[in-house]
């Protein structure tokens, strides 16, 4: 995601942007909790609508962090890393890429 303040990166251990730069911000996003896991994982396999991959990566939480986080800046842009992060960037409600450089994507 494009920012006017610049580059941020976020430790592993927090999900929170950290500046680095000045022209983007990385966000590490939360990995989904049990429950919301294994609801996303049969309702992949029951509707057949998105990837097992995407299904097992989607998180309620980590759709409220981008939504605070774009709300509270003037961003351009999003970039996503592999498929299944690709739902965020599309309901993002920016323009968007999905990096697909994994073998998984």
């Amino acid at each position: 995601m494009t920012c006017p303040s610049g580059p941020t990166a976020v430790s592993p251990k927090s999900p929170r942007p950290a500046e680095v730069g000045s022209a983007a911000t990385f966000l590490r996003l939360p990995l989904p909790r049990s429950r919301e896991l294994a609801l996303n994982a049969a309702l992949a396999l029951a509707f057949g609508d998105r990837s097992i991959n995407e299904a097992l990566y989607d998180s309620r939480r980590a759709h409220r962090m981008i939504a605070e986080l774009i709300a509270g800046n003037d961003y351009d842009l999003v970039l996503t890393d592999m498929i299944r992060t690709a739902g965020y960037g599309e309901r993002s409600g920016l323009p968007w890429i999905a990096y697909l450089d994994d073998l998984l994507s």
